[in-house]
């Protein structure tokens, strides 16, 4: 059946949301494949990311010369709007595609890495052309781009959840998901004391919660955007979201991710906004 403007500006939506949220992912698995390759700081003194060369490009076309900072900034911006885009049009398409998210998802992933960056990349004169790097640089890419497919994919389903769900339901979730991206016991405690069903669990959570207000003081305790922080409040956020999700009856994951997202967004909100006085001198 042919899909209506309505459904396919939906679909496009929740894809170009889903695409952005896998565009961090993605970024954050090839940072730790980088690391685990030992190759990082040799790909970035030999050979220049396309999309922080497509970023000075476009600057240079305007007429602008852009710093390192900028330049970094500027391939930043690139990869997150190829990304959003991306899953936009996976969004739009997805209906007509009779397979598993998961598996759409894959198919997906290689079809953007093999357009993507293996010919449009090249034809720009982003990169050298692909018979000039290792087997091992395309698996990579080829890698990156399938946790970038799948990822979409799955997130663009959790989505359509979510928009199913009551927006009372989504604002708690959303809530209890930000209080645990600034205090990443504080969700969870909240969400036991809201229904109020198993006093030692409120009392062990709220011990919790008030050993993390302590310790956060302390000087060696790392910044909540560090790897093992943001995870830690991704997670409990996510559990605070699904378990306000299944308190009403609705679909656990989407809240699980409605969690998430709200702790990660709330805990680079909460780290930026505490960092503002700070460079003022404000203790």
């Amino acid at each position: 059946m042919p899909q209506s403007k309505q459904s396919v500006l939906l679909g496009a939506g929740a894809g170009l949301l889903a695409g952005l949220a896998a565009s961090w992912i993605m970024g954050k698995f090839q940072s730790a494949l980088s690391t685990a390759a030992g190759s990082k700081n040799q790909q970035t003194q030999q050979d220049e990311p396309a999309n922080v060369k497509a970023a000075a490009k476009l600057a240079a076309a305007s007429g602008r010369d852009l710093s390192e900072s900028q330049k970094q900034t500027g391939g930043e911006l690139m990869h997150y709007v190829t990304g959003g885009l991306s899953g936009a049009a996976y969004g739009a398409l997805a209906p007509l595609v009779p397979l598993p998210h998961p598996a759409a998802g894959a198919i997906f992933g290689t079809a953007v890495w093999a357009i993507a960056d293996e010919l449009t990349v090249p034809a720009l004169s982003l990169s050298k052309p692909p018979t000039e790097y290792p087997v091992s640089t395309h698996a990579q890419a080829l890698a990156a781009h399938l946790v970038y497919g799948i990822s979409t994919a799955l997130v663009f389903r959790e989505i359509l959840q979510v928009l199913e769900a009551k927006p009372a339901t989504i604002r708690r979730a959303a809530i209890t998901g930000a209080v645990s991206g600034l205090r990443s016991m504080s969700g969870p405690f909240l969400t036991v004391l809201r229904r109020n069903r198993s006093p030692i669990a409120t009392r062990l959570l709220g011990l919790l919660a008030a050993a993390e207000l302590v310790a956060d003081k302390l000087p060696r305790i790392p910044a909540r955007i560090e790897p093992g922080p943001l995870v830690t409040r991704a997670l409990t956020g996510g559990l605070s979201g699904a378990a306000v999700f299944h308190s009403e009856d609705a679909d656990p994951m989407a809240g699980a991710l409605v969690g998430a997202a709200a702790a990660i967004g709330a805990a680079y909100g909460g780290y930026h906004l505490r960092q503002a006085p700070v460079q003022k001198g404000v203790p």
